[in-house]
């Protein structure tokens, strides 16, 4: 990782405070507390200073120092210690302590404009700037409070410079630490830290507002590429966004106005962006992620920033992919390459939160900065304003195109089919079938039609009323190729549940079926749904009746595949006809486990339509149905009856008789599991059984992290304030 190698201790200033201890009389107006510049001191130290004692002696001066809390006693130890390259050699307890002496030392140090004389305020901020040499020492051990404080001290005054050096200067002086003191607990930048005995992370407050201080000085200055250096690097503990909005006023000076705090925050997530598509990639997940359903907004402020980051006369974002770019010095180098693949996932993205205008920014940039759109980019640009229903916006993108491909085809037939463009569409078609060749495969291909040109043109025909003119097409597929699939006779499904046409529906199954293809949920959810149109009485029945009909046999995947859909119908209806069919699947031979019946579970605790009389009720009734059928429940069945037991008012006992099964069954026990029941707990404030899954959680040595971390913390907030 590119760091700044800072020296930021060429003189310490001990010396002038030491002239300052022994030569001015203590006023009213200079406080010395705790007597940390030792006046008068007749220590055999300050006389004797150089004076060689051993390693040993020396580590018990540092010692008799700290307990005396004598700033100049203990730098003066420390430097001979460091002078003899003992300091390695220190136990972590005499760090430890060393890292207390600092915490109680330092607060005492900030000079303070309007009640200090000016010698004094002088005097304190060379000790102060003595005394983070020492921070900096004890914090690249793992001891992290004076840091945080220094840190924190020197943003307050709106030195953002002194923060960052601090921050470069532990990086510096860790990164030259042996590798046996490395270990998890010590590290400055190791995401997963010692645990405490209620499973928290013993400085994770501390880390947290290091980075948060960090990334806020970097924020003030503007300086993306450190940021997203140091987050890529994981040199920095990235918090919750609700955390962050909770510390950053806190850390920022008091005297700055609020907008200061909301552009900080807007740095950080813009930083978070371009760092996980550094680390993962432009995928849409990981952008999905941070468009946060679709508020797209706080993505386009991240592509504003690496577009940005392409200017000026060091960019750390680069236009040009990274092969293309010649060697040139580290120090200038870009940090991340706009290659064709950002730009697409980006645009795609905005795309599906329905922003096409946004999208439609992305490709002007692109030319604005001088690349051409590449035909994926301008697809999916054709595809935005095709499901937005701009006509004129589609056709402009396509006149643009400069050699189509089968998508930006099937596209295109879509979206004018869509706009009830039938002729243009057809026509188009026609142009795609002369200028590609069948593909009777499935898989896509840019220059051969598949079956997803073929369904597209159906299922626009249908959506036109001109089913005549769609089975012609689909009789030709039959003959010519590509051959129909099951998406195909899906589309004449959906068509004719809508128009009430039983007969063709009856006729299109029998045909899926003679033509060896294999049903799939979407196939069984229309059979359904059409059912459900004329009446809700013995559905089962007349659906079964309906598969034998047309030739579809039972199996495990068909009852599956219809027992999932009535669970997400939801309602007791819907849940009592997923536990007929159960038994007749269990009639027919067909074997059912403890997964069916964990699935029936999840959907009547997850069902809000659901009373908690009728949910309890449901509950014990599947329960004994696995008891009947010797069935045992798996960790996540005892996941599920934890939640009904804690959302019906059942005994306290029961969801800990669950909870004991889960610890017997599970080696380990998931973040989920802790998260539910300890949620459920503190609803009903049931400490000692909080005290329980606590131990539990500290002698399996598992770390809560997130979610489930924020939430330990207030159970063991609560649990001290009842002791």
């Amino acid at each position: 990782m590119h760091r700044l190698r800072l020296r930021l201790f060429k003189s310490p200033h001990l010396c002038r405070v030491a002239t300052l201890s022994t030569t001015t009389q203590p006023g009213p107006q200079f406080r010395n507390p705790r007597n940390i510049f030792q006046p008068h001191s007749t220590s055999p130290l300050a006389a004797n200073s150089n004076l060689k004692c051993s390693p040993q002696e020396d580590a018990a001066q540092l010692r008799n120092a700290v307990q005396n809390r004598s700033l100049l006693a203990i730098h003066q130890v420390w430097r001979k210690l460091k002078a003899g390259e003992a300091l390695p050699h220190l136990e972590d307890s005499d760090v430890r302590q060393l890292a207390d002496a600092l915490e109680n030392i330092l607060p005492a140090l900030a000079p303070s404009a309007t009640t200090d004389a000016d010698s004094v305020r002088h005097a304190k901020e060379r000790a102060l700037g003595d005394a983070q040499e020492l921070v900096v020492f004890v914090a690249s051990r793992g001891h992290l409070a004076p840091l945080d404080w220094c840190m924190h001290h020197a943003l307050s005054t709106g030195d953002e410079s002194r923060t960052l050096d601090l921050w470069y200067a532990t990086l510096e002086e860790f990164d030259a630490l042996p590798i046996h003191l490395r270990s998890p607990h010590k590290t400055v930048d190791n995401p997963r830290p010692a645990k405490s005995p209620a499973g928290l992370t013993q400085d994770s407050r501390q880390r947290t507002r290091i980075s948060l201080s960090v990334l806020s000085a970097l924020a003030l200055r503007g300086d993306y590429r450190n940021a997203i250096l140091a987050i890529s690097n994981h040199r920095l503990l990235l918090p919750a966004e609700d955390v962050r909005k909770r510390l950053i006023p806190q850390i920022l000076p008091s005297s700055w106005p609020s907008t200061s705090s909301e552009s900080v925050l807007e740095f950080i997530k813009a930083t978070e962006i371009v760092a996980s598509m550094l680390m993962k990639g432009p995928r849409s997940e990981t952008l999905a992620k941070f468009a946060n359903g679709n508020n797209p907004e706080v993505l386009y402020k991240a592509f504003e920033v690496l577009v940005h980051g392409t200017k000026g006369d060091n960019p750390w974002c680069s236009l040009t992919p990274k092969s293309d770019v010649p060697p040139i010095p580290k120090k200038k180098s870009p940090v991340f390459y706009m290659a064709d693949p950002v730009w697409s996932s980006i645009a795609a993205e905005f795309v599906r939160c329905n922003r096409v205008d946004l999208a439609q920014t992305v490709v002007d940039t692109m030319r604005t900065s001088g690349l051409e759109p590449s035909t994926a980019i301008l697809n999916t640009l054709l595809d935005g304003y095709g499901k937005a229903g701009n006509i004129s916006a589609a056709k402009d993108v396509w006149d643009k195109l400069p050699n189509p491909d089968v998508y930006a085809y099937t596209t295109m037939i879509s979206t004018l089919f869509q706009n009830h463009q039938v002729d243009e569409a057809l026509s188009l078609f026609h142009s795609a079938q002369q200028a590609f060749s069948v593909h009777n495969d499935s898989s896509p291909s840019d220059r051969s039609l598949n079956i997803t040109t073929y369904n597209a043109v159906i299922h626009g025909l249908l959506i036109n009323n001109l089913p005549d003119r769609a089975d012609d097409l689909c009789a030709q597929m039959r003959t010519n190729g590509p051959k129909p699939d099951t998406i195909t006779y899906n589309t004449f499904l959906r068509y004719f549940s809508r128009t009430d046409n039983r007969e063709a529906f009856v006729s299109t199954l029998q045909t899926l079926s003679k033509e060896g293809l294999q049903p799939d949920i979407y196939t069984y959810t229309t059979i359904v749904d059409t059912l459900l149109q004329h009446s809700r009485h013995n559905v089962v029945a007349r659906l079964l009746d309906m598969m034998q009909s047309s030739n579809i046999p039972p199996s495990a995947a068909t009852y599956t595949a219809i027992i999932d859909y009535f669970i997400r119908r939801q309602g007791e209806t819907s849940i009592r006809t997923a536990l007929a069919l159960i038994e007749k699947m269990e009639s027919e031979g067909i074997p059912t486990n403890e997964v069916t019946y964990t699935s029936l579970l999840s959907g009547v605790t997850r069902d809000a339509t659901l009373s908690k009389s009728t949910s309890s009720a449901l509950t014990n009734e599947i329960v004994s149905r696995m008891k009947q059928k010797g069935l045992q429940p798996n960790r996540v069945t005892h996941n599920f009856l934890i939640q009904a037991a804690l959302s019906h008012p059942s005994p306290t006992s029961e969801v800990m008789y669950h909870w004991e099964r889960i610890k017997q069954q599970a080696a380990f026990v998931p973040a989920q599991t802790y998260f539910i029941i300890l949620q459920g707990l503190l609803r009903r404030r049931e400490w000692s059984c909080l005290e329980d899954v606590l131990e539990h959680m500290t002698k399996a040595g598992f770390e809560p992290r997130g979610a489930l971390e924020r939430l330990v913390r207030r159970v063991v907030r609560e649990l001290q304030l009842r002791a």
